[in-house]
């Protein structure tokens, strides 16, 4: 027994282990993906840093789920390993939004928060982008900000989908409207 063990766990010499062409195929579509949930009404806007990273763990772990199942002489990662390791990344992105979110640290929900207690106060159905970040400028130095932040409160129900209002000899503005539900006080 302890000869079988020894062979087995003798260490390997380093070596690549590359991604079939299914997995491969799986992996650009999971960043092509990551990349678009990253943007500002992504549902990963909140935690880009920790979203940045994100394809680079899949293939990470896909490649340790490929040496569990197929040993330490495994030559590529498939594209079954692929996907379980596809399948955990949503799971524990899932965690990772509401961890952050319970300690504060989602920058994007903080600022909604901060944007929707404005919108309470003020008590209107309708404001522009100019308008919020006007009196928000401490906490919205970039429109981005905003955005993101406005984003989170349309996912939420409390704003509508942005729209462009035209302006004669200016640029369109950016306009929400706010559901009437919203104004009334949080139990």
């Amino acid at each position: 027994m302890l000869d079988v063990l020894e062979t087995f766990c003798e260490p390997a010499s380093a070596r690549d282990l590359s991604l079939s062409n299914e997995a491969r195929r799986a992996f650009d579509d999971i960043a092509a993906n990551n990349e678009a949930e990253l943007g500002v009404s992504g549902d990963l806007a909140g935690l880009r840093d920790w979203g940045s990273k994100l394809p680079g763990r899949v293939a990470r772990t896909a490649t340790l789920i490929e040496v569990a199942r197929s040993g330490p002489r495994a030559e590529a990662v498939s594209f079954e390993s692929m996907m379980a390791a596809a399948v955990m990344s949503h799971r524990l992105t899932a965690h990772a939004k509401s961890a952050f979110g319970i300690v504060g640290v989602d920058p994007a929900q903080a600022d909604a928060r901060a944007l929707l207690e404005w919108v309470r106060a003020r008590g209107e159905l309708l404001f522009s982008s100019a308008q919020a970040q006007k009196a928000l400028e401490h906490r919205f130095r970039k429109v981005d900000q905003l955005r993101a932040a406005a984003a989170v409160l349309t996912s939420w129900g409390v704003l509508s989908v942005p729209q462009q209002q035209k302006n004669e000899r200016a640029r369109a503005s950016t306009i929400w409207m706010v559901n009437p539900a919203a104004l009334e006080p949080a139990p």
